[in-house]
Parts: C-alpha cells; sequence; structure tokens
C-alpha cells in the first residue's frame, strides 16, 4: 500500500450521524454514494428505560423518584450510544471491503467523535488507512458536499503522507 494519496485518487468517505451511514465516493468534483445504512434499533435500544427499577421496590412513589429515573435514563443512552458505535464499526467493516475493492488509499471518517472514532479504528484494524474528521456533513448535497470537503480531503493526504507513524493519528 502506498503512504502518499495522489490528488487525483479518489478517495473514500464514511459519513456517520446518529441514525445513518453513508458510504461514498469523493471525488474533486462530486461524491458518488455507493451505499447507505440506517440505524435499526433493537428491542433493548428502542424500550427507553423510565421510573425505578424492580430491584429498588422500596421507598413511596415520592421519594427520590427523579434520582431512580434519572439513572434509568443515562444507562438507557449509554445502551444506545455503545449500539451506534458497534453500528459504525460495522459499518466501517464493510467501508473496509469497499475500499479494497475500489482501491482507495484513504477513507476519511466524518461525524461524531464517538461514532467516527470507532470506525477509524475498525479501518485501520482491517488495513485501511483512516483520518477522522468532525464534520457532520450528511446532509449536503453531492456537489456541495465534494466542495466543501475538499480541505479536508487535501489535510487528510498531508497528514497521511507526513512523517512516520503520524499517518494514523486521529485528529485532535
Amino acid at each position: 500500500m502506498k503512504n502518499v494519496v495522489s490528488a487525483g485518487e479518489t478517495v473514500g468517505l464514511l459519513l456517520l450521524s446518529a441514525g445513518e451511514a453513508t458510504i461514498a465516493a469523493w471525488h474533486p468534483r462530486k461524491v458518488e454514494e455507493v451505499r447507505r445504512r440506517e440505524l435499526t434499533l433493537t428491542d433493548a435500544a428502542e424500550h427507553e428505560l423510565l421510573g425505578p427499577s424492580y430491584s429498588h421496590p422500596r421507598g413511596s412513589g415520592e421519594k427520590a423518584v427523579a434520582n431512580r429515573s434519572s439513572a434509568q435514563r443515562d444507562l438507557w443512552e449509554r445502551r444506545l450510544e455503545r449500539h451506534r458505535a458497534r453500528f459504525a464499526r460495522s459499518v466501517a467493516a464493510e467501508t473496509a471491503r469497499e475500499a479494497k475493492r475500489r482501491a482507495w488509499q484513504l477513507v476519511l471518517v466524518l461525524g461524531d467523535p464517538r461514532r467516527a472514532g470507532p470506525a477509524c479504528e475498525e479501518l485501520r484494524r482491517r488495513g485501511v488507512p483512516a483520518i477522522r474528521s468532525d464534520l457532520v456533513l450528511d446532509w449536503l448535497r453531492p456537489a456541495a458536499l465534494a466542495s466543501r470537503l475538499a480541505p479536508e480531503v487535501e489535510r487528510a493526504r498531508a497528514e497521511l503522507a507526513g512523517p512516520p507513524g503520524r499517518a494514523h493519528r486521529e485528529r485532535r
């Protein structure tokens, strides 16, 4: 695998949001959508935990209900976020296969760091150079997305071509 991505090469994109992921190919003037996946919520993730848990039957309905309800809500949110991270890793594995099939030398991963971080890790684990960006731009049309991402692609190419060991560091 080359260390430097030339300016004419197509760059893979993985755009992650809370509810979906898009695998795409970036070209200087357009973005070609390859595949879009929606997050499916499992029964555990869909079922929001409300109120006190059954394991704490003590206390009247008035005492500390907000505190216990809050703890249940936090537990549900943590479960949902873990589910989203697993989804990001799964889509990253799919992106790695696509990157190898299309000979992408780089995949730029965009989105919330809670999902983009695990996706980058999975891509790198599968031997695909990945650079993370905190941008969330999946709502833009393909032509606008292509031009908005041009500076990010150049930054990612420069980072990949930088000194040894730097290519796999995430943007902070």
